[in-house]
């Protein structure tokens, strides 16, 4: 079997921009697409196709930088 992440509809709007846990959210999820990087472990970003509910700056970079050759579906 083999490993695969999924980072799955992680907007603003559902966490909060004033949502406490976000400090640790943010952080966790890069610190998983990192480790996912150096294992060459699959990356897949799902999210709504409405132009204004993208991922998180942050995490849909990471997602990119990390899987380059990959596309991205929606």
């Amino acid at each position: 079997m083999n490993p695969a992440v999924l980072v799955i509809d992680m907007q603003e709007h559902f966490i909060g921009y004033n949502n406490p846990d976000r400090d640790l959210l943010i952080p966790s999820q890069l610190n998983v697409l990192t480790y996912c990087a150096q294992q060459d472990i699959p990356v897949i970003k799902i999210e709504y196709g409405d132009p204004w509910n993208k991922t998180i700056s942050e995490l849909s970079d990471a997602c990119k930088k990390y899987n380059p050759k990959r596309d991205e579906y929606r």
